[in-house]
């Protein structure tokens, strides 16, 4: 058992430098001892990602204060945030795909309702929709080499703001045509 948690450990490690070809080289290396296939290997992987995912989100109930903070305590899970990111550069395979999404409906009611307030929206679908879309540009920008979390906070700003902006643009030119 403590091969297999080794090699499990391992699996992912390389599974969030590499991304999917790592697979094949890890599974070939382990033999079938411990796993019966790549699918195998790829579904515990996955159960693996999302109890590491359920370990960040408790300390994100623990320790979160504001919004901002979430990316501080991001930066203290970086093999976590490497896995996820090379299941968004991968989400053209279903299996990532769904796999992606499923996460990024996970968030603590705590973050979502810190989101809310610190950017000033009102419903919990509309952050929803929000934070879904900023992911997908904030995952293509991050560098996850080098985490920091005032810097991913940064990026993720600078991609919701303007988003905001527009948002309120729209409505204002809605309210317009409406008289």
């Amino acid at each position: 058992m403590e091969t297999k948690y080794r090699q499990l450990k391992t699996a992912y490690n390389n599974f969030g430098q590499e991304g999917p070809k790592s697979l094949v080289d890890s599974f070939r290396s382990f033999g079938t001892n411990e796993f019966e296939n790549e699918g195998d290997l790829l579904g515990q992987l996955i159960r693996k990602h999302l109890i590491n995912n359920e370990i960040f989100f408790l300390a994100c109930e623990k320790e979160f204060v504001a919004f901002p903070d979430i990316f501080q305590l991001l930066a203290l899970f970086p093999k976590t945030l490497r896995f996820t990111k090379q299941i968004f550069l991968h989400r053209s395979n279903p299996v990532y795909n769904e796999l992606f999404l499923q996460l990024t409906k996970l968030s603590p009611s705590r973050i979502l309702s810190s989101f809310c307030d610190y950017y000033q929206i009102s419903s919990n679908e509309e952050a929803v929709n929000l934070i879904t879309f900023c992911l997908e540009s904030w995952f293509s920008k991050i560098d996850t080499d080098h985490i920091d979390g005032q810097k991913m906070f940064r990026q993720f700003d600078g991609i919701i703001k303007p988003l905001l902006e527009f948002k309120k643009l729209a409505a204002l030119d809605n309210s317009k045509a409406r008289f």
